[in-house]
């Protein structure tokens, strides 16, 4: 018992020096001469780790963290269901496999023992229960991570790679079991044809499977998007607003710079961001001013809103006033435009008159 203490000890101290290897060592760094990463107001790498990006990520809490993405309601059937994200065909339908096929070669693995599986394998030899202690590892890997990612406050798609290795082994591991419990399986010729036809429907089934995902992934790559910003990284926009920028000082306002980070790279034009993940960069009114002067035209909003905890001001009052000439992509209208048309027509009418 002493020495299986000791073991557990010494592997959990390996696995948190490991894991914070990178924050220890950047930590040590001065201040001033590292970027502030993302979420932390102060510089703090602990407080980007363990609140933005910990705390306030479970719960949704934080003051400045606007759902990007695919936002949806945090429920036990989340990442089964195919409205918004529709996480059901990134990962939903895989997990569904995995626990199906992963019951049934477990159960075909136990039938037919004399004694309890989980008796035979603890008195068995150490690979037996080395395979025990894989598989309640993949089960609760995959069960922590489901529950996990399932009532999270706030998801995105790209959280589920930590939940994809595990949901792999599973798949692959009972697939491939089933798969040779079938090849295995002597008996007359029509039985062996009866065995091989299973087998190949479910080698079908199995591979199968990938091609849900992977078209999923396939139709970012050719809308060139991410799961992290549906709406593109702007560059989608680079040629329309080359065409119709007409000497204004920034190419493009935006609400958030994960939005026009392509467009940048591209076109390597001023771009006006309103904030970012740690609070406002530009105030609502200095951009009324921009907008009246013609500095900006465009604003790029992958989630317009008019109201809500997380709608700037900024973004509401652009929504209110411009219109919308490509999805995502709003050209501003100033109120003052209607009038001084009213006026130069007056002027114009009056010039004319004899």
């Amino acid at each position: 018992q002493g020495r299986r203490t000791v073991l557990s000890a010494g592997t959990a101290a390996v696995l948190i020096v490991t894991a914070m290897a990178w924050a220890f060592i950047a930590s040590l760094t001065p201040l001033g001469e590292r970027p502030f990463p993302i979420g932390s107001r102060t510089g703090s790498i602990y407080r980007a780790i363990f609140v933005f990006n910990g705390i306030e990520r479970l719960t949704a809490s934080g003051r400045n963290l606007a759902p990007v993405g695919f936002p949806s309601s945090p429920g036990a059937t989340r990442l089964l269901k195919s409205q918004g994200p529709n996480y059901a065909s990134l990962i939903g339908i895989e997990l569904l496999a995995a626990v199906a096929l992963g019951v049934v070669a477990l159960a075909l693995w136990a039938r037919g023992r004399e004694q309890p599986l989980l008796r035979k394998v603890l008195r068995g030899p150490p690979s037996d229960q080395d395979k025990l202690c894989i598989l309640l590892t993949l089960v609760l890997w995959l069960a922590i991570t489901y529950v996990l990612f399932s009532f999270i406050g706030h998801l995105q798609p790209r959280y589920l790679e930590a939940m994809s290795p595990a949901l792999a082994a599973i798949l692959g591991i009972a697939g491939a079991y089933l798969i040779g419990r079938a090849l295995s399986r002597g008996g007359s010729p029509v039985t062996t044809s009866v065995g091989a036809i299973r087998q190949a429907a479910l080698a079908i089934v199995v591979f199968g499977l990938a091609i849900v995902p992977a078209k999923a992934s396939i139709d970012l790559i050719r809308r060139r998007v991410s799961d992290a910003n549906p709406s593109g990284s702007g560059s989608q926009y680079s040629a329309y607003l080359r065409a119709h920028r007409d000497g204004a000082r920034y190419e493009t306002a935006a609400n958030s710079p994960l939005s026009v980070a392509g467009l940048i790279m591209q076109d390597a034009q001023p771009v006006l961001v309103m904030r970012d993940v740690d609070g406002k960069l530009v105030s609502l009114a200095r951009l009324q001013r921009l907008v009246k002067e013609d500095a900006v035209r465009y604003i790029i909003l992958p989630k317009a809103c008019t109201s809500g905890p997380h709608c700037s001001a900024t973004t509401s009052w652009s929504v209110r006033n411009a219109v919308m000439v490509q999805p995502g992509l709003y050209r501003y209208v100033p109120r003052a435009t209607p009038r001084r048309r009213v006026s130069d027509r007056r002027a114009t009418a009056r010039s004319a008159r004899p």
